[in-house]
């Protein structure tokens, strides 16, 4: 988070100095970055003058520096000494980042911060997880179905609630083969973020596995020989087309199982580029029953199941998955916006 400290601000009684020392404070650990309205004012003030040598040389580098920054869309304006208390509130306050899953929704936002973030975005995020105070700070829900009075617990009474939340669309068709009048299925979640003022991301794809790329199942595929019984789930899930991919069910999906309905999605009607599965695909991407692709990833994730997505932001880390190999899932550059959001409220 960027603050924008003016100079009636710096002017204060002793009170609100110590305040502005706080939030000084927290520039230093590297969460926050501070800039000056009036740089060529900050030496005379009284705020200033009260400061130990070593705080005056850190206001010294940042006035130096706030010029080789890139503009920030999200600026916190600190104007008066009533700016400042709620300044340094924020600034103490941990973003939380609101999931169903904290490990496996983490793995994914932490895999995009990787691969999508700049150098000062990256260096900020990394500052979060180490400093006394965390500057952000994931929460699950155990399910979409929790997030909404979740939402309601975190931000009641909260004048200005530090909460982003991020849900999947749950969604089994793309938008062109939903009913108009249908409501979203994350529609519960975005009303409660809206009455709370709150920034609500919805990852367009149906769920999380859906964005894995080629490049994540091969290394995964390569980690452990007792994997290789799920090459052939796996390649089958290579034959669907994009809009397939997005939107079917990594757990298991009941269209496509022997003698059951395949719908427009999976039974040819819908456009060419969308053609009905082979038999073979089908047999193979049903094979594993149920959970299929899919694993609910936590702390105690056995490696050998499938959909381990704990282990790409250490893929994207070492090179192993890059920013396009999980740009041929993400079509819409929908973990570029989310990144985007991230670094206007860090």
């Amino acid at each position: 988070m960027r603050f924008e400290l003016h100079a009636p601000a710096t002017m204060g009684d002793d009170r609100a100095l110590t305040k502005l020392d706080e939030l000084l404070s927290r520039v230093e650990d590297g969460v926050h970055t501070l800039v000056f309205e009036a740089p060529d004012q900050v030496h005379t003030s009284r705020w200033f003058q009260h400061l130990y040598p070593f705080e005056q040389e850190l206001v010294g580098r940042l006035i130096q520096a706030q010029d080789l920054l890139q503009p920030s869309p999200a600026v916190v304006t600190v104007k008066s000494s009533q700016d400042v208390a709620e300044a340094r509130e924020l600034a103490y306050t941990p973003l939380t980042i609101l999931v169903e899953n904290e490990f496996s929704d983490g793995a994914l936002i932490h895999a995009a911060v990787e691969a999508y973030a700049s150098p000062e975005v990256k260096d900020t995020w990394a500052r979060g997880q180490k400093v006394q105070s965390r500057g952000w700070t994931f929460i699950g829900t155990s399910g979409s179905g929790q997030l909404p009075k979740k939402i309601d617990d975190l931000c009641n009474g909260q004048r200005h609630p530090r909460v982003l939340t991020v849900c999947d669309s749950d969604e089994d068709l793309p938008s062109h083969l939903r009913p108009k009048a249908a409501k979203p299925k994350s529609a519960a979640v975005q009303e409660a973020a809206r009455r709370h003022g709150i920034p609500c991301f919805v990852l367009p794809l149906r769920e999380i596995e859906n964005y894995l790329p080629d490049e994540f199942w091969k290394e995964w595929l390569n980690e452990d020989p007792f994997r290789t019984k799920y090459k052939p789930t796996i390649a089958a899930l290579k034959q669907l087309s994009p809009d397939q991919r997005d939107h079917i069910d990594m757990a298991e999906d009941k269209r496509l199982k022997p003698g059951a309905t395949l719908g427009p999605l999976f039974d040819g009607s819908d456009h060419p580029d969308n053609p009905k599965p082979s038999d073979e695909t089908l047999a193979a991407l049903t094979s594993q029953g149920k959970h299929g692709l899919k694993q609910r990833s936590d702390k105690k994730a056995d490696e050998a199941r499938p959909a381990n997505i704990l282990r790409l932001p250490d893929y994207v880390k070492a090179g192993k998955v890059t920013a396009a190999d999980l740009d041929q899932r993400d079509r819409t550059r929908s973990l570029h916006a989310l990144v985007n959001l991230l670094s206007e409220l860090l």
